[in-house]
């Protein structure tokens, strides 16, 4: 299984707009995508797990591009694809100057006070979702797609997670008709709790 390539960020450049991800496949089918971001320039920077997705790009929302002059730091990117507990190596290292939340005046991000599975968006959509969720603490997660007939249709993810906000993103086949879908959600404590979530998406062709 041979790692993503050529990463890059699409809309660099565009101030004030979130970093677009974008890269090319792995040659091996049905891989998701685990997305890292450096909030650092230097290479001793410590990474950080910020979504898994099956599509070949990804919009961070959690930052805006911006000028050196004005940014708070320079932020690096790098993937790498999984599939049945097997990973690639890293792809390259792409990176833009941004301003991260608390610098532009929004509530700062902080570890979760609870666990949930929040409002995907946008919904409805078309082909791509992106489905927020929040950890309290570190945990195992599970997160599938089921159509009307309760038949599973994908597997956004099935490993651990540190706490904090993470989020992936489903893209809809061709195949997948328009209509209602269901997210159900499943995580795991350390301690073995469990916490079930479902949220409901539209496809719109």
């Amino acid at each position: 299984m041979d790692p993503p390539s050529n990463l890059t960020i699409t809309n660099a450049g565009n101030i004030n707009q979130a970093p677009n991800l974008s890269w090319n496949a792995s040659s091996t089918s049905g891989v998701s995508y685990k997305v890292q971001r450096c909030p650092s320039y230097y290479q001793s920077c410590s990474w950080q797990d910020i979504a898994t997705t099956t599509s070949t790009s990804y919009t961070d929302y959690f930052l805006s591009i911006s000028t050196q002059s004005n940014a708070d730091d320079r932020y690096q990117y790098r993937i790498k694809a999984t599939k049945s507990g097997y990973t690639t190596a890293y792809s390259n290292i792409t990176s833009t100057w941004a301003i991260a939340p608390q610098k532009q005046g929004e509530v700062a991000a902080t570890t979760p006070a609870e666990f949930s599975l929040e409002a995907p968006y946008p919904n409805p959509f078309n082909p791509e979702v992106t489905i927020p969720f929040a950890l309290a603490s570190a945990g195992q997660v599970s997160i599938d797609v089921y159509d009307l007939m309760g038949r599973r249709v994908a597997v956004l993810a099935d490993e651990r997670y540190e706490a904090g906000r993470h989020s992936v993103q489903f893209r809809a086949e061709e195949t997948f008709p328009s209509g209602l879908y269901f997210v159900r959600a499943q995580m795991t404590t350390a301690d073995g709790s469990l916490y079930h979530f479902t949220q409901h998406l539209t496809l719109v062709r």
